[in-house]
């Protein structure tokens, strides 16, 4: 009996020594020794399939063929050829010519006094004088004209003679007007009176001042 349960003890020390002291412990530092595996690893893992990736297929867009525009040749118009419209030509009316008379003799030509002589007080002289025009007929003689102003209105003293000179009356003086004591003149040959048919044309007037 207690030869068995020494055997026991024996058997169980023996388990013991073998399984905690030399074989645990070995196997524990051998399955440290070897390389850690993952899990993952382990598993199988699935074979990856190339994803073959669409190529892009760019569109090639035909370029577009110009199309030449045809340019419309301008047929010439012809240029209408202007037709002269006969345009009424106005006739002018005539008129009678009017008649110059053809003087005997030419214009008489003064001689004194001229234009622009002053003459002061009532007793002063003042003769007018031309040139003679010509041999005058027994009828034919110059016609002298006198123009002054006289209380602010125009006043006309004529006279005839045959001589190429003539004496203006004393009392014109007091006749005019102080504002205005200048007295124009002229002269031409006339028939039979100073008022007569004229028989040249009328001389120049000239003009004096009679203070």
């Amino acid at each position: 009996m207690v030869l068995g349960a020494f055997a026991v003890c024996l058997v169980a020390s023996g388990y013991y020594v073998v399984t905690q002291i030399v074989t645990i412990p070995r196997i524990r530092q051998e399955v440290e020794r070897l390389p850690t595996v993952s899990l993952v690893e382990l598993l199988p893992q699935p074979t990856a399939t190339r994803t073959v990736a669409p190529t892009r297929v760019t569109e090639v867009r035909p370029t577009p063929t110009r199309i030449p525009t045809m340019t419309p040749v301008s047929t010439s118009t012809p240029t209408p050829v202007a037709t002269a419209t006969p345009t009424a030509t106005a006739t002018p009316t005539r008129r009678p010519a009017t008649a110059t008379p053809a003087f005997p003799y030419a214009g008489v030509e003064l001689v004194a006094p001229a234009t622009g002589t002053e003459f002061a007080g009532a007793d002063q002289v003042i003769m007018l004088s031309w040139k003679a025009a010509g041999a005058l007929g027994e009828d034919e003689g110059y016609g002298v004209t006198l123009r002054y102003q006289a209380n602010g209105q125009p006043q006309t003293i004529e006279a005839w003679v045959r001589e190429t000179s003539w004496r203006v009356p004393a009392d014109l003086h007091g006749k005019l007007d102080a504002a205005r004591p200048t007295v124009e003149w002229s002269v031409r040959v006339t028939k039979g009176a100073s008022d007569g048919a004229p028989l040249s044309p009328a001389s120049a007037t000239w003009s004096f001042t009679w203070r």
